[in-house]
């Protein structure tokens, strides 16, 4: 499991927040690498998706010594990780299984003049359209991209639910199979702290997924 921190892409290295995840993975047998990236503002993407590409052919130069199977490998993230963890497993040259994307920005483009986008992508969408574009998950699902669980806050106002909403229509679309699940009345902050069931379901469809 290649676990993403969250945090707006920015500020402090941010494992910490993704130590009881990487924890609860490990207690059902799951080998974790709670991984972190380089951070807005001082670096851009793609910056961030190449470090975590890195991780992943960390994980495979080492699967002996590790006692890992490397042909089963999920990303998992949340928030700003979510975004990430979907945009390394949806690219087929990484050779991930499954996706696990919470409260994740699905498409970029939905934040025209957002502070946090611009400093990731260099400034607005507009004069930016391609950019946007590449760093949008949304952009990236294919017909044999690998199975994947969203969780989401239904009151999420940080990452609206038109961004899971988007990618879910987007699995549809090409007939990837997915599952969702929605966390009621919980804002963005309180979904990943109080995710109710779900840890639990998430790493039920990891297990059934590999």
């Amino acid at each position: 499991m290649l676990l993403v921190h969250g945090g707006g892409w920015n500020g402090k290295e941010r494992r910490s927040d993704m130590s009881a995840i990487a924890k609860t993975l490990a207690k059902r047998g799951y080998f974790v690498m709670n991984a972190t990236y380089r951070l807005t503002p001082d670096w851009k993407f793609p910056a961030q998706t190449d470090d975590l590409g890195a991780a992943l052919r960390y994980m495979r130069k080492n699967e002996k010594t590790l006692s890992i199977d490397t042909s089963r490998i999920a990303t998992f993230g949340y928030s700003a990780g979510g975004h990430l963890a979907a945009l390394i497993g949806l690219d087929p040259d990484n050779g991930v299984k499954a996706i696990v994307a919470g409260g994740a920005p699905a498409d970029l483009r939905f934040w025209p003049d957002g502070k946090l986008t611009g400093l990731l992508l260099g400034g607005p969408l507009k004069g930016n359209e391609a950019i946007y574009r590449k760093a949008s998950p949304v952009s990236y699902v294919r017909k044999d991209s690998p199975p994947v669980f969203i969780y989401h806050g239904t009151a999420d106002d940080l990452v609206p639910v038109e961004h899971p909403k988007a990618f879910i229509g987007a699995l549809q679309a090409k007939g990837v199979p997915h599952e969702t699940y929605w966390i009621k009345g919980r804002s963005h902050i309180f979904a990943h702290l109080f995710s109710a069931a779900a840890i639990p379901k998430a790493i039920d469809f990891l297990d059934k997924n590999l």
